[in-house]
């Protein structure tokens, strides 16, 4: 029995934070408070509670400590959501700046130099060469309506090569204007 629309009291944002704190499913919270599942998420998002317990730290600056702790938790081959739970901040936001130092999603091939700071020049990886029949497939996807990212997914590679292949497939080459004639 969900109530629309109703303001939520002190109470219910403390109980809110208390249930999420202790694990329970927003679900399970919903029904406590008699809300919906997707009304506890959007405040819990407005509250910024995360679901693994504490506060999600959004829109701080990173100290100096926290930049040395994430290239140490990722050089020790922890997953981002893993650092995120660690150092309290969102997966999004612990993955943004690992680009930003140049840091790999994955553990770095051996021997390739990392940057220390995000100032440093960080090399392009090389785009995938897909065989004509990965294209062919590429395209049956898009012309489908899947997403970038369920397509990457599945042809196993970046969402970068994607968009090449989509830009292919409609006939854009990079540094021009489609509609314009010549």
């Amino acid at each position: 029995m969900s109530r629309r629309r109703q303001a939520w009291s002190e109470a219910e944002d403390d109980l809110l934070r208390h249930l999420a704190d202790s694990g329970t499913s927003s679900r399970e919270i919903g029904e406590r408070l008699g809300r919906s599942e997707s009304a506890v998420c959007n405040r819990m998002k407005v509250l910024r509670i995360s679901r693994r317990g504490g506060r999600v730290r959004k829109y701080e600056n990173w100290s100096e400590e926290e930049l040395a702790a994430l290239r140490e938790l990722h050089g020790e081959g922890l997953l981002f959501t893993e650092i995120a739970e660690r150092l309290g901040r969102g997966r999004s936001s612990v993955a943004a700046k690992a680009r930003a130092l140049g840091l790999w999603r994955m553990n770095p091939p051996p021997g390739a130099d990392i940057p220390a700071e995000a100032g440093e020049h960080v090399p392009k990886r090389p785009a995938r060469a897909f065989s004509e029949i990965e294209k062919r497939r590429i395209r049956r996807f898009l012309a489908r309506g899947d997403t970038l990212a369920d397509i990457a997914r599945q042809m196993r590679c970046e969402v970068a090569d994607i968009r090449r292949i989509e830009r292919l497939a409609k006939g854009l080459r990079r540094g021009r204007d489609p509609y314009k004639p010549g």
